[in-house]
């Protein structure tokens, strides 16, 4: 099935789907103990990973490459071997966790972002109701002293009618004493 699948793969020019299959394969061989028929597979696929510069699959063959070696008993490759892997490995994860940290930082800096703007609409509010207070009180401050300029004008106005009234009296005293 293994073989009919990379025929396929080849016809199609599917380039994915055959490094699977030879990977596939090379876990076949190496799981039967056939080391160097996994060892062609495992250099079949590398050399198609590294043609369409696929880095999973070429961290996958440095550590299928070690696990080979190591299985015949050439440690200075499967070391040489893990060591790439190993660097493969621990670049990705770096980057993951510096694309992660980058991630929570523009979170971190969005949700300060929305807090200050939250604070500016609080303080807008605020300064609204303070104006309204405001514009509160000099109206009642204009009430009041409109109030008392139309007391002032009523009293003022009564005392003009008693003093006429208290002149007319007056006069009408005099005459009546005449």
């Amino acid at each position: 099935y293994l073989r009919q699948a990379e025929t396929i793969c080849q016809e199609l020019d599917d380039k994915l789907g055959l490094m699977e299959v030879y990977n596939t394969m090379g876990d076949t061989y190496y799981r039967d103990g056939q080391q160097q028929k996994s060892l062609e597979q495992i250099k079949l696929y590398y050399r198609i990973a590294q043609e369409t510069n696929d880095n999973k699959y070429i961290q996958g063959a440095y550590k299928d490459f070690a696990e080979v070696y190591a299985a015949m008993g050439d440690y200075q490759k499967a070391y040489d071997y893990r060591v790439k892997y190993d660097g493969i490995r621990y670049k990705n994860l770096n980057e993951r966790i510096s694309s992660t940290f980058a991630r929570k930082e523009a979170l971190f800096e969005d949700a300060k972002r929305k807090k200050q703007i939250e604070d500016q609409q609080i303080a807008l509010e605020l300064q609204a109701v303070r104006l309204t207070e405001s514009r509160t009180r000099m109206y009642a401050l204009l009430g009041g002293a409109l109030a008392l300029l139309i007391l002032v004008a009523l009293l003022l106005n009564r005392n003009r009618l008693r003093a006429q009234v208290n002149r007319e009296l007056a006069a009408k005293n005099e005459a009546i004493e005449h």
